[in-house]
């Protein structure tokens, strides 16, 4: 029995669906807020204590947790929300010691946020997290890390880079917020010279790789689930512009051209996913649904 969280999440929505399809209804529990139709679910409430006592709700048969659920920024603003951060690591470590007596397998979705800037970032790249989010992540796989090695089980680290598609427009990033203002016929800015790269991985190409990693037969160590290329900022709106058939006026917005941010994905590609959605057709799939949405407030 596979035990999710994040269910209702942009990403866990994903999740969800694969994991059903993979092991039918009776083998999966959703731990959420809010209910969900046709899914076992437990509702903790604001992560009230008792909700984290599975055995005494019947649900001692529980051997894989996939821990997908956690405050996410939606903006840069959010990112030191300590509060929220802290939070992060309590249900972590709350989940980490529940009773659980056939727990064998703990599978973490972190963050590229917890690596130090560097050209390409690999496995390897020093761990620098520079907001709270990112630390409050990188203490989850510190604490994922020692519960296995304490208790000899698999605890595997599964890093996040930029996931874009269908469903992300509650996040102000660059792919839905430019998306948004060419539905709504308005201008767009580029700060500095958009020279920066950028890497894209579609949603349910990271869906498909996170949930390979249940399948692993031993920890691999931390695994980066990224876009496999790389793209300037000009040009990945241009793309967006000419899927749109819109012609808006850009503005360019004198700025640093900020970092580059491109993922070596070569253990991603060796274990996990071996091949990814081109992304003109994943931004083609974005661009269909958020015109369906017409000028709805992400908010």
């Amino acid at each position: 029995m596979i035990l999710l969280t994040g269910a209702t999440g942009f990403l866990g929505r994903h999740l969800l669906e694969g994991l059903l399809l993979k092991y039918g209804p009776e083998k999966i529990v959703a731990y959420t807020r809010t209910p969900i139709p046709g899914v076992k679910c437990v509702c903790h409430n604001g992560y009230e204590s008792d909700s984290f006592e599975f055995v005494a709700m019947g649900l001692g048969d529980i051997d894989t947790i996939l821990h997908a659920g956690a405050f996410t920024p939606k903006s840069k603003t959010e990112s030191n929300n300590q509060e929220l951060a802290d939070l992060n690591v309590f249900v972590t470590n709350s989940l980490l010691k529940a009773n659980l007596p056939n727990l064998k397998r703990f599978v973490y979705v972190s963050t590229i946020d917890v690596y130090a800037q560097a050209e390409v970032i690999d496995e390897a790249t020093p761990i620098s997290p520079s907001n709270a989010y990112a630390g409050s992540k990188m203490r989850g796989e510190e604490l994922v890390s020692d519960w296995a090695k304490m208790h000899g089980k698999i605890g595997q680290v599964l890093r996040l880079g930029h996931v874009y598609g269908p469903g992300e427009e509650r996040y102000r990033k660059v792919i839905p917020e430019t998306m948004r203002r060419l539905r709504d016929r308005q201008n767009l800015q580029v700060f500095g010279a958009g020279k920066q790269h950028r890497a894209f991985i579609y949603v349910k190409d990271a869906s498909s790789a996170i949930l390979a990693a249940l399948d692993l037969e031993r920890d691999i160590g931390p695994v980066n689930i990224a876009g496999g290329y790389r793209i300037r900022m000009i040009e990945l709106i241009n793309l967006m512009i000419e899927i749109s058939g819109m012609q808006p006026e850009i503005e360019m917005v004198p700025s640093g051209e900020g970092q580059d941010m491109v993922v070596n994905t070569s253990k991603l590609q060796k274990y996990l996913l071996s091949d990814q959605k081109p992304l003109r057709e994943g931004l083609r799939l974005e661009w269909d649904y958020m015109k369906g949405r017409g000028n709805e407030n992400p908010d």
